[in-house]
């Protein structure tokens, strides 16, 4: 894979991921937030189990399960900086449209969770990616998350699944949104640092909000139009960064073959 095009990787899965929301917008009404959870990852588990299958990599051996607790975080650049810190700003404002914000404490401390896993399993996957191969590494770490979610498939009303809708939704959210999307991820991880793949990340909101507004109708004003243009700057600046200095986002990584 080039080192040039690895950031693009990460942008795809950002998009992919940012089509979550839209996706779980159709679903039946009677379907569970949890139990779409724990279908979308039954199905991204399951694609990327027969993936390894296909590729012929199914070795236990050679899966990196005992190795999923160690990473280290590389210093950004000062480019890093400036990139996150105008895209953060995007996000902030383009989360203060009017219509949509709602304070819910709980709902508030779930996303800062989901924030910190998201970063541990970056850089968790980020130095797994540099021993073993990529679809190695999703495939055990969906895998093994769909069978400790697997119970509230039990739990919940599962019936909607029986709907050509419900079907839908979980089989897009599970090879698409869970699947494709983390094994592009974990592709571009292996040329960008873990904190550049964090930023370029932020391309799931600003698809969420695109999605929002050209999809469901909903309404954003100009602060958050202002925000999708930082957002799109802040990405740009780390693409451009990376562009200039030959595809190397990050010093010391050697292309594999």
């Amino acid at each position: 894979m080039s080192v040039k095009i690895a950031p693009f990787y990460i942008l795809l899965a950002g998009v992919l991921w940012g089509t979550t929301g839209t996706t779980q917008a159709f679903a039946p009404e009677n379907a569970h937030p949890i139990a779409i959870g724990a279908a979308r990852l039954a199905a991204g588990g399951l694609f990327l189990s027969c993936m390894v299958l296909m590729a012929g990599k199914l070795n236990l051996k050679n899966w990196p399960i005992k190795n999923t607790l160690l990473a280290s975080l590389k210093r950004p650049s000062a480019i890093w900086w400036c990139s996150t810190s105008l895209s953060i700003l995007g996000c902030v404002l383009l989360f203060m449209n009017k219509n949509s914000v709602h304070m819910d404490p709980i709902g508030l401390l779930m996303a800062l969770g989901a924030g910190l896993t998201f970063a541990g399993y970056t850089l968790v996957s980020r130095d797994l990616v540099e021993n073993y191969s990529s679809l190695s590494v999703v495939a055990v770490v969906f895998t093994l998350s769909a069978i400790f979610l697997s119970p509230f498939l039990f739990i919940f009303d599962m019936s909607w699944l029986a709907s050509g809708r419900g079907l839908t939704v979980s089989l897009h959210l599970g090879i698409l949104a869970t699947g494709f999307a983390y094994f592009l991820f974990s592709k571009g991880l292996v040329h960008v640092s873990s904190s550049t793949a964090v930023t370029l990340a932020l391309a799931e909101p600003l698809t969420a909000a695109l999605l929002g507004v050209f999809l469901l109708g909903e309404s954003l004003n100009i602060t958050s139009w202002l925000g999708i243009f930082l957002l799109l700057l802040g990405i740009g600046v780390l693409i451009g960064s990376s562009k200039a200095s030959g595809g190397n986002i990050e010093p010391g990584v050697v292309e594999k073959h």
